[in-house]
């Protein structure tokens, strides 16, 4: 199964890098998400469809804004998208999917006052911006993927 990590709003995709050796370290294929920079405004939904495309079936794990385009992806319905691990998505419904795809997210402690609709939601004492490196978190991620693979 092929992983595909989206950064944050504003954040290169090195910010994963401490996530995504772990996940390697673990036996996972991991996957940029085809762009550089999320900013929201560069077609960064378009270049993630088709880094997935290429790579389907996948599972997204996307940090904050990064999870928001990976939920978008699975709504659509355009690519194969197993699961998606979102940490810390600023979300407060389950986007409407044409198909059940399974989401899982960790929030952290500013996020603890908000619980998505995600079929399972763990709380972290993390910093936001802390989710990816966080040793709890990269568990929680790997026993998810784990699942889901």
């Amino acid at each position: 199964m092929n992983i595909v990590l989206v950064p944050g709003l504003f954040s290169k995709s090195e910010f994963l890098s401490g996530l995504r050796e772990r996940l390697e370290d673990e036996g996972f294929a991991c996957w940029g998400p085809g762009f550089h920079v999320n900013t929201l405004l560069r077609n960064e939904l378009f270049l993630l469809r088709r880094r997935c495309k290429r790579l389907e079936p996948v599972i997204l794990v996307g940090h904050s804004a990064g999870g928001l385009l990976s939920l978008r992806l699975a709504a659509e319905g355009t690519v194969d998208v197993r699961a998606v691990v979102g940490l810390g998505i600023p979300i407060f419904e389950r986007p409407l999917m044409p198909r059940l795809v399974p989401y899982y997210e960790a929030r952290s402690i500013w996020g603890m006052l908000v619980t998505p609709a995600a079929q399972e939601v763990k709380r972290f004492l993390a910093l936001h911006t802390m989710l990816p490196m966080t040793r709890s978190v990269q568990d929680w991620v790997v026993e998810k993927l784990i699942y889901e693979s």
